[in-house]
């Protein structure tokens, strides 16, 4: 039997690591390539679905129309991204373009018990307005304090604000909220109370179920988020500075993330990967309050939430976290 020295061992086990990695490498850019290609036929624009269910089918039929703009939003989107995201919008076979939808998008597995490939809705009239991610946000979470006029920013109310080397756009950031449902749906990050993972998963640390906050991490006028379906009824606006300290004191990053335990994954994940792999910068403002959110997710009511999206990131999306 030959014996090789530890030395010649080890250089020999780094040369064969590097080597499978460089071919795992070449092969995943050559399949982002290809799947960039196919973006233009993943996009679809929908009316209503007859029924709810009908609206996560694969086979919803298609308005002939001109959808150019919107394939170049999602080249856009995909280009900018970083690999490991390029790499799972891969796996969403068709971009629904809603006519009309309540919410700003959706997601859905195509098979719930295969969890592997996903459908993704948007709603057309957010990819008309295309805004910036500042504007778009602001708008979104003064719905609850009142804004009822759709896209525009009210300069009364508490606004976002967004900064960094290249701006991202509303449409990128719910794609990659969207995306992290994706890894949710396949891996199961936000578990049941029923499930014998539960005290393991993302739910644990701030819901005893998907739903059901723990009263450790509820605050004041959370139930009375209402973004997408105010009706009317909403915070007054002078609470809005108690209101923000509250939601960053109890962990959460935005109004959506208090909501249940799957949106504050998404949102969380979505916040994460813009300020550690767009290197944006997050404030709100709401007269002369400013809450740096960009410090919010390195402070310790965020701790726990980090560390598990780093792991998420490190173990699941192939490439290390910065």
């Amino acid at each position: 039997m030959i014996r090789f020295p530890a030395l010649v061992m080890s250089l020999l086990l780094l040369l064969l690591t590097r080597s499978v990695t460089n071919a795992f490498s070449d092969q995943m850019t050559d399949n982002i390539s290809k799947c960039r290609t196919l973006i233009p036929s993943t996009i679809c624009e929908v009316g209503p679905p007859k029924t709810a269910k009908d609206r996560f089918s694969l086979n919803r039929e298609c308005i002939n129309g001109d959808v150019s703009r919107y394939n170049q939003m999602m080249i856009q989107a995909f280009d900018a991204f970083p690999a490991f995201l390029k790499a799972r919008m891969c796996r969403v076979k068709r971009i629904y373009i809603e006519d009309e939808f309540m919410g700003a998008a959706w997601s859905a597995p195509i098979d719930e018990k295969k969890p592997t490939e996903f459908l993704i809705g948007l709603r057309k009239a957010e990819l008309d307005a295309n805004l910036d991610l500042g504007p778009g946000r602001s708008w979104f979470e003064q719905q609850t304090f009142g804004n009822h006029i759709p896209y525009k920013v009210d300069s009364n109310l508490p606004q976002l604000e967004v900064k960094g080397p290249r701006k991202l756009t509303a449409t990128e950031f719910t794609l990659i909220h969207e995306l992290g449902h994706t890894l949710d749906y396949e891996h199961e990050y936000s578990k049941s109370k029923s499930d014998p993972l539960f005290s393991q998963s993302w739910t644990a640390i701030s819901w005893n179920d998907i739903q059901d906050i723990k009263s450790d991490f509820d605050f004041p006028n959370r139930k009375s988020i209402c973004l997408n379906h105010c009706n009317g009824k909403f915070i007054d606006p002078k609470l809005a500075d108690a209101f923000y300290k509250s939601l960053f004191d109890h962990g959460f990053i935005s109004q959506l993330s208090a909501t249940n335990a799957m949106e504050d994954f998404a949102d969380s994940f979505a916040f994460y990967v813009a300020i550690n792999y767009f290197y944006a910068s997050f404030k709100i403002k709401n007269n002369r309050k400013t809450s740096d959110l960009s410090s919010l997710i390195k402070n310790k009511s965020f701790e726990l939430k980090r560390k598990y999206i780093q792991n998420v990131v490190q173990n699941t999306l192939i490439l290390p976290s910065p």
